[in-house]
C-alpha cells in the first residue's frame, strides 16, 4: 500500500512566522567579538605653572582607562598670541600674559583636561 503524503499550504502570515523564527534564533556571535574601550578621561600632567618668553615646555597627557582603544589627544589654546602649543603638547612661550592650554580626546571631543600657564 502506497501512503499518500498531504502537503499543507504555508499562508503568508506563517510563512513571515517562520522566517522570524529562523531570524531571531541566529547566533550572531556578537558577545564573541571584542568590545572598544572608550576613553573616559584625559588628564594633562605637569608641575609646570610658567614658562618664560621664547621658552618651550613639555606637557604631558594621561588617558584613562590606559588601554583605550584611540587615546590621540588633540592640544590647543586659548590665546595663541601668548603661547603656542603643538601636536606633541610642547608649549611655547610668546609673550606675557595667562593662557590656558587644552587637550582633548580625539575619540570624545567632550572628554578634556586643561591647565593655566603664566607666560612671563
Amino acid at each position: 500500500m502506497e501512503k499518500i503524503v498531504q502537503l499543507k499550504r504555508i499562508k503568508g502570515q506563517e510563512l513571515c512566522l517562520i522566517f522570524l523564527l529562523i531570524f531571531l534564533g541566529c547566533s550572531k556571535d556578537d558577545d564573541l567579538l571584542p568590545q572598544a574601550t572608550a576613553v573616559e578621561e584625559v588628564e594633562i600632567v605637569t608641575e609646570e605653572r610658567n614658562v618664560t618668553i621664547g621658552e618651550t615646555i613639555q606637557l604631558n597627557s594621561a588617558v584613562i582607562p590606559e588601554d583605550a582603544d584611540n587615546p590621540t589627544i588633540l592640544w590647543g589654546t586659548d590665546n595663541p598670541d601668548v603661547a603656542t602649543v603643538d601636536e606633541l603638547g610642547k608649549v611655547t612661550g610668546h609673550k606675557l600674559g595667562v593662557v590656558t592650554i587644552f587637550a582633548i580626546s580625539k575619540e570624545n571631543l567632550s572628554i578634556s583636561d586643561s591647565v593655566v600657564l603664566h607666560v612671563e
